[in-house]
């Protein structure tokens, strides 16, 4: 026969009464609910817990109860607001004219209530109707995680700290909410700049515009209707010179306009490429682009190195592998290398790339195609052309969409069902 071990049998119903033991416990400790009541007797309001124990008599004209701790209840009486506790205490009296957010400070223990006096807003204990700011300001924000509150005074901001303590006069026009890096923007009349949540003004109110730094601690300003790039210290990295703002990628690259000619800076504020173009432009990801010089385009590379004169009416790609560009001379397009050179001659209306060997080109109203020679290899009878792509493109003839070879012959195309 096997034996029987008592000793875990035992420690078995240990756990077991344990468990009876906690859920009658929590069973005991259930929460009880306040909630307000209506006395016909005196045509009032008070206080009773969900078993309907009477808390609070009925003599006040509202009340409602506060979510956040559930020991506290405002009540209204004779047109003014105070708050009681459920034994019925008042711990703020009924004097004021209205009640805002109410926060509970876990660190503090304590919950408090943005109170309105006179058209004043302050700060106000519910714990024992403690005035921790008084009412004084025509409005308070929340407190941010620093512990500090913004507040308004006659159309001006300033912030204060949850001892009700000035960190930074009402003087400003604006401030923003304090940021990850403990720093806030500020307006002076008319002018923003920075300041700490001690109230230092770290970069003075002289800017046009509200202004952050970024990860690297830096930030684009503007400065008479001009643009650069300063430091946390205020320090100048890239003067306030040019017209337009910034759009640094990932290469720190921007485009920049300067007396309204544009060139690139990296973010020294060193002059990769001259501000003498006429357009915008863009470094294309093989590092290539089309500028515009004295109405003529051509095509620099990201030193500024002319790769195509300017001296065309217009250009349209560069094929950096092949050495190609589509440029267009007296309103006739055609294709050359990067040494100017004609590839193709100036007779089109439109060129396309080389693909398979073959580039579409428009003659008049219709399409066709031609070799690396520049021999027509397909006739301009289409309404559109495609790019040859694995010995076949698509092609718009008389409204229809068709695809042929590189002979010219309409081919089908065959789907393959699993």
């Amino acid at each position: 026969m096997k034996k029987i071990d008592v000793k875990k049998i035992l420690v078995g119903l240990a756990a077991i009464i344990m468990c009876i033991a906690s859920c009658m416990s929590l069973s005991a400790q259930r929460i009880i609910r306040v909630l307000p009541y209506y006395d016909s007797k005196t045509a009032k309001w008070g206080l009773k817990n969900s078993d309907g124990k009477i808390l609070t008599s009925g003599r006040y004209d509202h009340i409602k109860v506060v979510s956040v701790s559930g020991k506290y209840a405002l009540v209204w009486l004779n047109y003014k607001w105070g708050v009681i506790d459920v034994a019925g205490h008042e711990t703020i009296p009924c004097e004021y004219d209205d009640f805002g957010e109410v926060l509970y400070i876990k660190n503090q223990g304590y919950v408090i209530i943005f109170a309105k006096m006179n058209d004043k807003w302050g700060l106000v204990s519910m714990v024992e109707g403690k005035v921790i700011i008084p009412c004084k300001y025509d409005q308070i924000r929340k407190f941010d995680s620093d512990g500090l509150v913004k507040v308004e005074l006659d159309s001006k901001y300033g912030m204060i700290d949850k001892t009700g303590k000035e960190i930074m006069p009402c003087k400003y026009d604006m401030i923003s909410e304090l940021k990850k890096d403990s720093l806030a923007s500020v307006r002076l009349d008319g002018k923003c700049g920075m300041i700490d949540k001690t109230g230092k003004e770290i970069i003075p109110c002289k800017y046009d515009k509200e202004f952050w730094f970024d990860k690297d601690d830096f930030s684009e300003v503007c400065l008479g209707g001009k643009w650069g790039i300063i430091d946390k210290t205020g320090k100048e990295i890239i003067p306030c010179k040019y017209d337009k703002e910034f759009s640094f990628g990932k290469d720190d690259f921007s485009e920049v306009c300067l007396g309204g000619k544009w060139g690139i800076i990296d973010k020294t504020g060193k002059e990769i490429i001259p501000c003498k173009y006429d357009k915008k432009f863009f470094l294309g990801i093989n590092d290539f682009s089309e500028v515009c010089l004295g109405g003529k385009w051509g095509i620099i590379d990201k030193t500024g190195k002319e790769i195509i004169p300017c001296k065309y009416d217009g250009v349209h790609g560069y094929d950096y592998k092949d050495g190609l560009a589509r440029v267009c001379l007296n309103g006739k397009w055609g294709i050359i290398d990067k040494t100017g050179k004609e590839i193709i001659p100036f007779k089109y209306d439109a060129v396309g790339f080389y693909y398979d060997g073959l580039a579409a080109v428009k003659s008049g109203r219709k399409w066709g195609y031609i070799d690396e020679s520049g021999k027509k290899v397909i006739s301009f009878k289409y309404d559109e052309a495609g790019d040859f792509n694995n010995g076949t493109a698509e092609v718009r003839l008389k409204g229809k969409k068709i695809r042929i070879n590189e002979k010219g012959k309409k081919v089908r195309l065959f789907s393959t069902y699993p």
